[in-house]
């Protein structure tokens, strides 16, 4: 299965572009192939075209016996969708994405932990705590010693107590003690 495998390329070394022309044309080789027009909607779902996706498939019967990646991929397509929008989306982007328990979620957390609007930054530290992977207990560390908000800092503090987070150790160390800011929570 040569489209297969060249869509699937294309999507590892991102080169969304030549998926999508891949996989259209994989697709049109035999359009009345159920699995070609879910291989072409997960493309689509992928970067991020959720309604075209789902108006394409919308006529086929989408149980999880038999379209299971193609709904994820579906699913994934509006976490990350959501993931650029404003702050509420940002935030119901991240609490999806942390209810997932998926190494997909993590991303959208480690990316997340750095937007610039400090509410998504500390609502995402909350959630970090939960999750105990190594790239994600160094960023937080890392949020402790480097964040000038104070209630990103200490959730990012929180979390790095909830995930056991031997890295945090020394920024935790170098936190003011005698700083009474540290010591009342507002």
């Amino acid at each position: 299965m040569a489209g297969w495998n060249e869509i699937h390329s294309s999507i590892l070394i991102q080169d969304n572009e030549g998926a999508l022309n891949h996989s259209k044309s994989y697709f049109l080789e035999d359009p009345d192939k159920t699995e070609r027009k879910f291989l072409y909607a997960q493309t689509l779902a992928h970067l991020l075209k959720t309604q075209e996706a789902i108006h394409l498939v919308k006529s086929e019967d989408l149980l999880p016996v038999n379209a299971f990646e193609l709904i994820e991929s579906l699913a994934w397509s509006v976490l990350r969708k959501h993931a650029q929008g404003g702050e509420a989306s940002e935030a119901m982007s991240v609490l999806g994405a942390a209810i997932t328990r998926d190494v997909r979620g993590m991303k959208i957390l480690m990316e997340k932990a750095r937007s610039p609007n400090a509410r998504v930054r500390g609502f995402t530290m909350k959630l970090a705590g939960f999750y105990p992977d190594p790239p994600l207990k160094k960023l937080v560390a890392k949020i402790i010693g480097t964040e000038t908000n104070y209630h990103v800092r200490l959730e990012a503090m929180r979390a790095a107590g909830l995930q056991s987070n031997a890295d945090a150790t020394e920024a935790l160390k170098a936190v003011p003690v005698g700083n009474r800011a540290y010591l009342c929570d507002y």
